[in-house]
């Protein structure tokens, strides 16, 4: 199960929690390219909240570090990456990849595999990643709604 959809419908999407997450990005974006962080309320998503990744971009060099990881999250991953850089988790390759193609392109993706980063193989997941930015332009912030089976 392997997946990179730039192009998606909600239909692609594998939970209504997914569903609702994405019909809030879109909501808090408005006319703009992204949203800010400072435009997501947490209690608007009370139901999401334990699929929720969010991962900070920095710059120079481009590295990304896990701010928040929800509990459903760190239940199916069987550890807590909160405060890690990315690039220091084992597995993480095709992740990284997809984060620079968020960076780049300024825009959500929708993915499905298998949890290769958390010595999980018998475990899949899809997620629907999202751009934030604070100045409008760039990406300083992804956040995600992951859905995991096994």
């Amino acid at each position: 199960m392997e997946g990179f959809l730039t192009d998606f419908s909600k239909a692609d999407f594998t939970s209504s929690r997914q569903h609702m997450f994405y019909d809030y990005w879109l909501e808090i974006k408005g006319d703009r390219l992204m949203p800010s962080r400072s435009d997501f309320s947490p209690f608007r998503l009370p139901r999401v909240l334990s699929s929720i990744i969010m991962v900070d971009v920095f710059r120079d060099p481009l590295r990304f570090k896990c701010r928040l990881m929800g509990t459903e999250c760190v239940n199916a991953a069987g550890f807590d990456p909160t405060g890690q850089w990315v690039d220091e988790i084992a597995n993480t390759d095709k992740i990284l990849e997809r984060y620079q193609w968020l960076v780049d392109n300024k825009k959500p993706y929708f993915s499905s595999d298998n949890v290769e980063w958390a010595n999980k193989n018998f475990k899949s997941f899809t997620s629907i990643n999202c751009p934030f930015s604070t100045d409008g332009e760039n990406v300083d912030l992804m956040i995600a709604s992951s859905i995991y089976r096994a």
